[in-house]
């Protein structure tokens, strides 16, 4: 095979242009995902978290427990999903567990592939059942509103305290 190397050549850097090409695609992948992270960032600061404080002012001012957390994603290269969460307590029912499956919730994260937030909620709280998931709810970033969140929420306080 006298052409063997110049194959074999033509093999190798065909393969390595195509690592290159994947290799720039998924950077520049990764750059609208920090953009659209980074506006979201904006957009919870300005819009939803505003909202989740007032509600939890209001709660707290009728005797119940409630917080707002944010969380950031790792920059480790995985699924990177930022979020927002009031966390609730009926009656301040047991704080010693102020976040996790005994909490009451409502959430909203973003994806920051699609630049869809979510929203998700827990009704379940120390002495009663529930449910936690995802709702139907789904904003783009750069539509959602505080009537929009306002709703999310009042959604999931409706089936925590009843009405």
């Amino acid at each position: 095979m006298q052409d063997f190397e110049k194959e074999l050549d033509d093999v190798l850097t065909s393969r390595e242009k195509r690592r290159e090409a994947a290799t720039e695609e998924a950077a520049a992948e990764r750059a609208k995902e920090d953009e659209n992270l980074e506006e979201f960032g904006q957009v919870r600061a300005a819009i939803i978290r505003p909202v989740l404080e007032e509600i939890a002012t209001t709660l707290k001012q009728r005797g119940h427990g409630a917080s707002v957390l944010d969380q950031n994603p790792p920059n480790d290269g995985r699924f990177r999903q930022a979020s927002i969460t009031l966390n609730f307590f009926p009656d301040e029912a047991d704080r010693t567990h102020p976040t996790g499956l005994s909490t009451a919730y409502v959430g909203f994260a973003l994806d920051a592939n699609t630049r869809r937030i979510s929203v998700s909620e827990s009704t379940i709280h120390p002495g009663s059942g529930g449910h936690a998931g995802s709702t139907s709810a789904s904003f783009d970033l750069d539509a959602i509103t505080e009537d929009d969140v306002k709703k999310a929420a009042l959604t999931t306080l409706r089936q925590v305290f009843g009405s």
